[in-house]
């Protein structure tokens, strides 16, 4: 995948008038000011990773099945994490750099608080909706064959805390571009290690009296502390940055997300006797709870009067209105 992406870039890169060498001066100060900022960042990338190893070999001391659940409630939480952070990441890493480069520190705090509440908005719901039909998704996704109805009950429940975490990670990571901005990429790797040390200590903590559920725990409450550093962090690096707007806009996408879930159960209750036999059924028992909890956690936060919930209702709009005069065009 590393190479495809590579060879992707060649030809504009070659169209920029840019030319690779099989020569490498690393007498070249660009490349030892390279060297001296990747080297942190391969580390604390690898850092998350290495949480990973730590919790699938403790859990294969409770049982094959166990690894496996852990598997595939790790598919979910990364196809959320892909879906929704790794895109928003990729845009505002270069609009950060453009900021500190231009020396404008405060719109850059500015713009990475924003950047931080706009993931907040979306995935606080999310966590939420999940946390209430981890079960349903689980079994829609993975219960058949020789994945039993007890498999299910083990991944819904490792989901359900696995999930609880995401929020921190991205987070996280939104704060490790605002320090690779800043030339800083050895905060991040120090942080990051701080971490899976309380995640490693948690997990032996807890494997114990809570089994696999300690485990995911661990790794969720080691996220948060991570998250809690690499605040302490930035607002020791940046005099302007304080999360209190972070904080604000958390409490009230949590209470509109707390009341769309209670919704959520509520049709899914409701609907369960009458769509639940076959798996097309349950496929649209699902889509339907999802949909109006959607519509419920849209409405509150238009009521909650947060900035960057108008952003983002803003841009859905104009697309849907592009589509629709690309379409209207054609006819």
């Amino acid at each position: 995948a590393i190479a495809s992406k590579t060879i992707f870039q060649i030809p504009f890169i070659y169209k920029e008038g840019y030319k690779y060498s099989r020569k490498i001066d690393l007498h070249d100060q660009v490349m030892k000011d390279m060297m001296i900022l990747v080297i942190p960042v391969i580390i604390g990338v690898g850092a998350n990773q290495i949480n990973s190893v730590v919790d699938e070999s403790l859990a294969s001391l409770l049982g094959t099945s166990i690894v496996a659940s852990f598997g595939y409630a790790r598919r979910l939480y990364e196809f959320v994490q892909a879906l929704f952070i790794t895109s928003i990441l990729s845009v505002v890493y270069p609009k950060f750099s453009s900021l500190v480069v231009s020396d404008k520190i405060e719109r850059f705090v500015d713009s990475m608080i924003q950047t931080m509440n706009v993931i907040i908005i979306v995935l606080v719901p999310i966590v939420i909706g999940c946390g209430v039909l981890a079960k349903p998704i689980v079994e829609v996704l993975f219960q058949r064959n020789a994945f039993t109805a007890e498999d299910t009950i083990i991944t819904a429940n490792i989901l359900i805390i696995y999930v609880t975490g995401v929020l921190a990670f991205a987070l996280r990571d939104v704060m490790s571009r605002g320090f690779y901005s800043l030339e800083d990429s050895k905060t991040p790797m120090t942080n990051g290690v701080i971490a899976i040390i309380f995640n490693v200590g948690l997990n032996l903590l807890f494997i114990k009296p809570l089994g696999y559920k300690g485990l995911a725990l661990a790794t969720s409450i080691s996220a948060y502390i991570g998250l809690f550093l690499f605040f302490r962090s930035m607002n020791k690096k940046v005099n302007y940055f304080s999360p209190k707007k972070n904080i604000i806009v958390f409490t009230k996408c949590f209470v509109s997300a707390a009341v769309m879930g209670i919704v959520v159960r509520f049709i899914f209750g409701v609907m369960t006797p009458h769509l639940n036999q076959g798996l097309i059924l349950k496929i649209a028992n699902l889509g339907i709870s999802v949909m109006l909890g959607a519509l419920v956690y849209a409405i509150i936060m238009y009521f909650m009067k947060v900035e960057e919930y108008n952003i983002l209702v803003n841009l859905f709009t104009r697309g849907i209105k592009g589509r629709i005069k690309k379409i209207t065009k054609k006819y």
